[in-house]
């Protein structure tokens, strides 16, 4: 999944939701688009080792969330990410490119409040690139190298965040997000910004 692809499922993501609400009854103008910034600690699980915890940034990820007929909203994001970890000593080193997407489902506190904190749990599925994959030994030399792999991964993502109502049709939002592999992937704990406003 490229970052072409990425950009091409937030345009189907904007349009399709407003069909789906229209079947379920929901007004069709609660849905909301936006971008969001986010950078934290990754580390990556392959069957050759683990790498070390590395500080990163996802420069642009994409949002589209809406109300669900029970109450609470869902909230789906798409992204596209590079990480380089170094090599360290019992510690792999490669270059990762990461793609995927994030289905959660959220419950908001004091939503009729200007400001609101909301929980989400979701699961997140995703394509990673792997090349450059080595081992070093304490001095720094290489010992070990690997060939570059591609896999298919799903994580748990488990979500808190604080969102306020910046006006009648756009919201500002502070998340903190742990994402928990169930098969061989990134784990990351994550804090981003973001910004979403009525379509």
């Amino acid at each position: 999944m490229s970052l072409k692809y990425c950009v091409f499922l937030a345009f189907l993501a904007s349009y399709s939701p407003g069909l789906l609400a229209a079947a379920m009854g929901i007004p069709q103008n609660t849905l909301k688009l936006g971008l969001l910034l986010q950078s934290g600690f990754y580390s990556n699980f392959e069957s050759e080792g683990k790498t070390r915890s590395t500080f990163a940034m996802q420069p642009i990820n994409f949002v589209v969330t809406d109300w669900l007929p029970n109450g609470r909203k869902y909230w789906l994001e798409l992204y596209y990410s590079q990480i380089s970890f170094k090599a360290h000593e019992n510690h792999l080193g490669e270059s990762v490119k990461q793609s995927g997407a994030k289905l959660s489902f959220i419950h908001l506190f004091n939503s009729r409040q200007r400001w609101h904190p909301w929980l989400g749990l979701g699961l997140d599925l995703s394509k990673i690139d792997s090349s450059k994959r080595h081992f070093v030994d304490e001095d720094g030399y290489l010992i070990k190298s690997f060939k570059d792999n591609s896999t298919y991964s799903m994580s748990i993502a488990s979500q808190f965040a604080a969102e306020w109502h910046y006006s009648s049709s756009a919201n500002i939002g502070i998340k903190s997000e742990y994402i928990l592999p169930v098969t061989d992937s990134l784990q990351s704990f994550t804090l981003s910004v973001y910004y979403i406003v009525r379509r």
